[in-house]
């Protein structure tokens, strides 16, 4: 195993940037679940500025301006469909939003070679889906919200999948799109009791996602 000499956590809130020598200083601080961390090799200092620039395009959700004329909100989600612990087909649910109207919406279910990854391919497509469409319509500027931290620290890079397939399917897609537009990660928290705006779309999106599945 490749010795880390640096582990860099970060504030999902702030952005704040923590660097530690040591696991165990990293470990004390992070097992407070408010940090993302990743540990680097003598090798892979070079990526450690890169990794930390990554999370400039994240923001959660209270401090979202939903208010942006002209911009569009997309809400993303996915979801599954189980035999015990088995997923054999997935979805996602997409919708999005301008200037308080929603002007798209979209969902799809898949049985593919991904179906082993269960809801979270489905998150991944929904967001593709969703810059998609607005990289079509000639929007330069856009918000992705969603609920599973992987659809920006996979776009971002702050996340790394040595399955080569996802890599192809949605980190090299979302690097091009993203000379194209300029798009903000949007962590929001689901299935919330007391909701507000942001909640209330999310939701809809997972329930755009569960339509696909026949639910």
């Amino acid at each position: 195993m490749v010795k880390k000499v640096l582990y860099v956590a970060i504030d999902k809130l702030t952005k704040e940037v923590y660097k530690f020598k040591q696991w165990s200083e990293c470990q004390k601080l992070v097992s407070e679940g408010k940090y993302v961390y990743k540990g680097f090799s003598q090798e892979e200092l070079k990526d450690v500025e890169s990794y930390i620039a990554s999370f400039k395009q994240t923001m959660d959700e209270s401090q979202l301006n939903l208010n942006e004329k002209d911009v569009p909100y997309a809400y993303v989600d996915g979801s599954c469909l189980t035999n015990g612990d088995t997923c054999y087909a997935y979805s996602f649910g997409v919708t999005i939003v301008e200037n308080n109207q929603e002007i798209y919406t979209n969902c799809q279910k898949f049985d593919d070679e991904f179906v082993e990854y269960n809801q979270v391919m489905g998150e991944l497509k929904a967001a593709l889906d969703a810059v998609s469409y607005c990289v079509q319509q000639g929007y330069k500027k856009m918000y992705v919200i969603h609920d599973y931290e992987g659809v920006a620290f996979y776009a971002t890079g702050a996340w790394v999948n040595e399955d080569e397939r996802l890599e192809n399917l949605y980190v090299k897609q979302m690097k091009e799109y993203e000379k194209q537009i300029e798009i903000t990660f949007v962590k929001v928290k689901s299935h919330v009791a007391n909701k507000t705006k942001i909640n209330r779309y999310n939701d809809r999106a997972d329930e755009l996602a569960n339509l696909a599945l026949g639910r």
